[in-house]
């Protein structure tokens, strides 16, 4: 089933579990799916699958070290097929080489050369991507090799491949300060809220604009973005005019859609949008600063010509910044290698709606906290840090920008205030690409404030799921994480957007729905039919959303196979290329073990265990 996570298969980016790709194969069979791994940025590290063939690897090392000439690409017969072990003893052979290549002398040139031939070799991204990749994260992947003496391929390897169980025995096991709740903090004492109505909430994400989408171009390509050239060689690998099940992100007309369905169905009855991340396309070999910047504005500006006098409430997505995923540690100060810019853009953004005392943290790092009213606040975070496919993780780790930290003061103040609290962030804790430190202690977060955190809003896998939060050895559920979804078909899904009605005295979510239209139809038809597809609530015959209720649909989900098919249509939003291909047992499995897998490592993996 397409669910959110890499799934260390036949993956495109990390939505779609494993056990989905062995029935879809026929339906991507003229993709190259192994090449679009979304972020692999021209490093041979990015190697998401693996095979026997360790030996091979080694040779053609030793060849592109003498400058001989190398097959187009082993990734298909050699890469792909590794264990997890030979994968990780690749993995550290190939690091050990860009060091010692630079180490010897090499300049950045020859560096340049040296990763772009790597890139064609281990992968299937094609000359185009591969120079682009290259081109794009050099300066970073010097920068880090220069600078950081202590540099080790088991680091890197562990880091960026922690899905496949690589190890670095050095790695520092970093614990935040996580004081203690007292009695009164705890206490049954009722907040001191006024009584507020309903509070409607609209929340978008993963939007992926693409300003190049074009009609009719090519919608299976050898790239990791397609539709926008080529010419179709079958009508069905058109681009559509309202986009595509394949690998395209979203057209400019899909965006004029939302915005007309919410603002006649919803607008006189809303009160807030939460935006979770991810403006610009998956185009990641050939964006620039400015052509972000571009994006980034004009995607703020439609938001706010939309929802004039509505409260909005954005972070940002791990696509924003360039190179895409890097988010560069606070010592880093050069401005050519510094994401500063991008925390200041997101400042010019958001203080059309932000209070001015947020703008210290937002232009620290991206994250910022609101007293919204009276006993409610939102704090939005900045979860891109625990993405692995940050290449700076490699350089520094530890919390970045201190970020966790502030986030358990700021909740003992909540705390201590008598506030309830929604968290929006972009990475799900639980994604199986969240950094192990990060997301233990994100969860160990959760848990000791549980009962100031009334739920959860993210983003980036695509995919309209949910987390349920249970505390080590407990029967009951204690927080919820709602995610969005996407508005961009990428890859195989139907765009949806979500409405939330909240209960102001405590922040929990009453009920949600989901809204969404069939991507066939609607390119058949000339236009999107919007339709509600589902209410939470409704669907899963819960009386509402409480910790009990939510407790009650975990068990019902794992018992029940019905209502696991319809969670599962219910993630994809009904794609007819989805729904198609199925969800067999072992992927049912995985589905309903990931709504309680919240914390990246171990738990995660006893999902994948029978797969």
């Amino acid at each position: 089933m397409v669910v959110w996570d890499i799934m260390r298969g036949k993956a495109l980016f990390h939505f779609h579990p494993r056990t989905l790709w062995n029935q879809v194969q026929l339906v991507w069979d003229h993709i190259p799916q192994e090449n679009i791994n979304h972020v692999l940025k021209g490093i041979p590290w990015r190697l998401d699958k693996c095979i026997d063939g360790l030996e091979r690897v080694r040779d053609t090392l030793k060849q592109l070290e003498v400058g001989e000439k190398l097959p187009r690409s082993i990734y298909k017969d050699t890469i792909a097929k590794l264990s997890n072990e030979k994968f990780c003893q690749a993995c550290h052979e190939v690091v050990k080489a860009i060091i010692k290549q630079r180490k010897m002398g090499s300049s950045k040139d020859s560096m340049n050369d040296f990763l772009r031939k790597m890139c064609n070799l281990y992968t299937e991204y094609g000359t185009t991507a591969c120079k682009g990749y290259t081109e794009i994260n050099l300066d970073v992947i010097l920068y880090i090799i220069d600078n950081k003496h202590d540099l080790t391929p088991e680091r890197v390897c562990a880091i960026f491949h922690q899905a496949k169980k690589c190890v670095d025995p050095k790695a520092k096991k970093w614990i935040i300060d996580i004081p203690p709740a007292s009695h009164n903090e705890n206490s049954d004492e009722q907040n001191e809220v006024p009584i507020y109505k309903i509070w409607n909430v609209l929340q978008i994400t993963d939007v992926h604009y693409d300003p190049l989408y074009k009609e009719n171009t090519q919608s299976v390509c050898n790239k990791p973005l397609c539709c926008q050239d080529g010419t179709p060689t079958k009508p069905e690998e058109a681009a559509g005019k309202w986009g595509d099940y394949h690998v395209c992100d979203s057209p400019p007309r899909l965006f004029s859609s939302l915005y007309e369905r919410v603002k006649s169905k919803h607008l006189d009855s809303l009160d807030a949008v939460y935006f979770t991340g991810d403006i610009i396309s998956h185009k990641s070999w050939s964006t620039s600063k400015a052509s972000n910047i571009a994006d980034i504005k004009g995607f703020y500006k439609a938001l706010y010509d939309t929802f004039k006098g509505k409260g909005v409430f954005p972070i940002l997505g791990n696509h924003e910044g360039h190179p895409v995923d890097c988010l560069s540690p606070e010592s880093v100060t050069d401005s050519n290698l510094s994401t500063k810019w991008l925390f200041e853009e997101a400042w010019n953004a958001w203080s059309k709606w932000l209070p001015g005392g947020a703008e210290k943290t937002v232009k620290h790092a991206g994250y910022y906290s609101v007293l919204v009213k009276p006993g409610f606040r939102i704090i939005g975070i900045n979860s891109n840090f625990c993405f692995v496919h940050n290449l700076w993780l490699f350089y520094e780790d530890e919390d970045p920008y201190g970020q966790l930290a502030w986030l358990v003061q700021e909740l003992l103040k909540a705390e201590k205030n008598h506030e309830k609290v929604h968290i929006l962030s972009h990475v799900p804790s639980g994604h199986e690409l969240c950094h192990l430190q990060w997301s233990k202690n994100y969860r160990m977060i959760v848990e000791r404030f549980n009962d100031t955190i009334g739920a959860q809003f993210n983003g980036h896998t695509h995919i309209d799921e949910i987390e349920v939060f249970y505390p080590e050895g407990a029967e009951t559920a204690v927080n919820v994480a709602f995610n969005g979804g996407s508005l961009t078909p990428f890859i195989g899904n139907n765009p949806n957007y979500k409405m939330y009605q909240i209960k102001l005295s405590d922040a929990t979510v009453q009920d949600y729905q989901t809204y969404t239209f069939n991507m066939t139809e609607a390119n058949k038809d000339s236009s999107p039919e919007w339709y509600e597809l589902y209410s939470f609530k409704q669907a899963y015959g819960l009386q509402d959303l409480s910790k009990k209720s939510l407790t009650e649909f975990v068990q019902k989900l794992n018992e029940d196979k019905t209502l696991q098919q319809k969670y599962f249509e219910f993630t994809i939003r009904n794609s007819d290329m989805l729904v198609n291909a199925g969800c067999d047992d072992k992927c049912m499995k995985t589905l309903t073990c990931k709504v309680t897998a919240v914390e990246a490592g171990d738990a995660l993996d006893k999902c994948y265990e029978n797969l």
